[in-house]
């Protein structure tokens, strides 16, 4: 059975999102510029969900982050629609690049290592 599932999360920088996004695209991830309603039947049931909607690889609809709230809007259909894991891999990736603003703006240098399964990261701190 399809329906919305909302996950309450940090995902609340646009630009942070949109560049995991092109750190994961290939073409294939991408963020939409105007915010966006989900899914038209939800409306018809007084449910509306706005947001920055990506639309990840296999899925059939796209995830909505409303990065005003931090709230994360999606339906995968009990994953016919759309793997998990590739959500999970996305959220690693906008998390990464959320340490990676932080390094960068109080003048750390971060080292990243990734391999299929895992990022690891050391953040250098100077003196």
């Amino acid at each position: 059975m399809s329906h919305l599932t909302t996950v309450k999360g940090e995902v609340r920088s646009r630009e942070t999102l949109e560049r995991a996004c092109e750190r994961l695209g290939q073409g294939q991830t991408k963020a939409f510029g105007k915010p966006r309603y989900l899914f038209d039947y939800h409306l018809a049931a007084g449910r509306r969900v706005t947001g920055q909607a990506v639309q990840l690889p296999g899925w059939y609809k796209p995830v909505v982050f409303d990065t005003e709230t931090g709230e994360i809007h999606y339906d995968n259909y009990n994953g016919n629609w759309g793997n998990i894991e590739e959500l999970h891999k996305f959220l690693d990736e906008y998390q990464l690049q959320a340490v990676m603003d932080v390094a960068q703006e109080q003048g750390h240098q971060l080292e990243v290592r990734r391999t299929e399964d895992e990022i690891q990261f050391q953040i250098y701190v100077p003196g």
